[in-house]
């Protein structure tokens, strides 16, 4: 059986229809909503940078409705009360940790004994990487890759650096609660993805939580970061990657197929030519090669993913306009000492994935910093609702 699953022309139905139900949650259960300054310019601000990004793929139609689609869901996430944000936090990370329990144990027991698959999976969106999720294996709550030849768990995800990045992000949202199983379940579900990113975002985001509540001291914490990020740009991009730093350190974290954890690289091919390209043309910096040659690369081999992808394929322009969002939310945000933290890490989520507008980010981002500040006004003292 073979099943195949395309998102281009339905995501604007699906966000469409999960608006509609989160409007009549909403209006059913008197929820209140926070039409605040900083709520609205950030709204205003994700509208502008998405409809830009929307824009800039000539090719697709119908940009209007799917922006439609988009911000009506968004919106309500956005504009969510605070109460309700930490609510909601909570629920997710409950509900996160026990959809992956089942996916965990399908996964152990198709490397052990073995499962029957339910036929093969192909997700298409309409993307430059559309033909990259092919898996040969379909266990609902797992997939088994067929292009990439891997056997690494990427659970309810297309790749198991997604489910990496958003495990990460997820825990730091919460404040690493090793007292909760759900913390435990995710961290093992990020363990098993082997994913170097995963790993290192998870690790610096434990430090800038304990730096934030005095249990870490910034006079070592600034250096370690600066060494640790430095050392990962310089042994990915220099020289396409073909250093000491490179061979000898990132690439015997990340997974192979015969001896498990040797190198990978956030771009491939020749995208970093292009990106190199770009700085001396001011144009191509601005604003980015247009969409049928970045679509014409990917199936050449050419690929990527992260910051440097993002600017090859929308600029200096779309990068500044996508960061708006981010940088509003800082202005306002206070205590800013924690408000720079949290940028901080959603900077080196960056580095490797630039999925800006993914509305796991923007739940993590926003109802992670509520929580955050909410749970520092407890310890002080001040009303909380508790999990």
């Amino acid at each position: 059986m073979e099943l195949w699953v395309a998102w281009a022309g339905r995501g604007v139905y699906i966000d469409s229809f999960v608006g509609l139900c989160l409007f009549f949650l909403i209006k059913m259960n008197r929820i209140k909503l926070n039409m605040d300054q900083k709520n609205i310019f950030a709204f205003l601000f994700l509208f502008i940078s998405a409809a830009f990004l929307k824009w800039s793929n000539k090719n697709e139609a119908g940009i209007i409705g799917e922006m439609m689609g988009y911000i009506l869901p968004v919106s309500l996430i956005i504009f969510l009360n605070d109460n309700d944000r930490v609510k909601c936090l909570n629920y997710i990370v409950k509900w996160f940790a026990i959809l992956l329990v089942p996916a965990i144990i399908t996964y152990i027991l198709c490397q052990t004994v073995g499962l029957p698959s339910l036929g093969i999976l192909k997700v298409s969106n309409n993307d430059i990487q559309s033909d990259w999720y092919l898996f040969k294996e379909n266990y609902f709550f797992c997939t088994m890759y067929a292009l990439k030849e891997t056997e690494r768990f990427n659970g309810p995800f297309n790749e198991p650096g997604h489910l990496g990045m958003m495990s990460a992000f997820l825990l730091f949202a919460d404040g690493f609660k090793f007292h909760k199983k759900s913390t435990w379940i995710i961290l093992l579900a990020l363990l098993m993805t082997l994913s170097l990113s995963g790993y290192v975002l998870a690790f610096v985001g434990f430090l800038l939580r304990k730096y934030n509540e005095g249990k870490v001291k910034m006079k070592w914490l600034i250096p370690f970061i600066i060494i640790i990020v430095g050392g990962y740009l310089y042994g990915t991009y220099y020289n396409g990657g073909d250093n000491i730093i490179n061979e000898k350190i990132i690439s015997r974290f990340e997974y192979d197929e015969e001896r498990g954890i040797v190198g990978n690289n956030r771009a491939q091919g020749n995208l970093h030519l292009y990106f190199l390209k770009m700085l001396s043309d001011p144009y191509l910096l601005m604003f980015g090669y247009d969409y049928e040659t970045v679509h014409r690369w990917a199936y050449e081999g050419s690929r990527g993913t992260g910051i440097e992808m993002f600017i090859v394929r929308f600029g200096i322009v779309g990068f500044i306009l996508s960061l708006s969002f981010y940088l509003v939310c800082f202005l306002y945000d206070r205590p800013k000492k924690a408000a720079a933290l949290y940028l901080t890490f959603v900077f080196l989520i960056l580095l490797q994935r630039s999925y800006w507008y993914w509305a796991s980010w923007l739940i993590c981002y926003l109802y992670g910093f509520t929580s955050w500040t909410k749970n520092s006004k407890e310890i002080t003292g001040a009303h909380f609702i508790r999990d």
